[in-house]
């Protein structure tokens, strides 16, 4: 892992970056400590499908800046899983997931991953391969730009505004 990289992935954590894919200003804002309204609905509705999932798994594992979900002993090695509400962020939680994978092979652990949707009933096996990992050095380098930034990005509605915990942080 090149130097740079290697001090940009130390500084980014998972669910910064999966903040990114929602929304650029949400991820400027979090990296900053600007804390979303802990009262939000949604935000309880997300600790409640963490707490009440999975209660058999290994969960909430942390290994240096990360905080893994839930961990799957299988028979081609460790699954690491991420839970979230619904689909609807379905990108940004599969770059969240290589980020874990990337940052396990860096550490020499091979680990496949996957997206768990409880309310759902789906899962889905996301794999760090070459297209992957290539999109998430890429997203890694314009999140780290976009950190060096002295002001957020400018307030850019896009479908997850109504039920962002920042909604009125950002329309207020």
């Amino acid at each position: 892992m090149n130097q740079n990289i290697k001090k940009t992935v130390n500084r980014i954590t998972p669910s910064l970056l999966n903040a990114y894919y929602i929304c650029k200003r949400k991820a400027w804002l979090q990296s900053r400590g600007v804390n979303p309204d802990k009262d939000d609905t949604n935000l309880s509705i997300g600790r409640i499908i963490d707490k009440e999932s999975y209660k058999r798994k290994k969960k909430s594992i942390s290994i240096d800046n990360m905080k893994i979900d839930v961990i799957e002993d299988t028979s081609e090695g460790p699954c690491i899983c991420e839970v979230k509400k619904s689909s609807a962020g379905k990108s940004a939680a599969v770059m969240q997931i290589a980020y874990y994978l990337y940052k396990l092979r860096s550490k020499g652990i091979e680990a496949k991953g996957r997206l768990l949707l409880p309310k759902e009933k789906k899962r889905e096996t996301i794999e760090l391969d070459d297209d992957l990992e290539n999109r998430l050095l890429l997203a890694i380098k314009d999140l780290e730009t976009l950190l060096d930034k002295e002001t957020p990005p400018s307030v850019n509605r896009n479908k997850f505004c109504k039920k962002c915990a920042y909604f009125e942080f950002c329309f207020s």
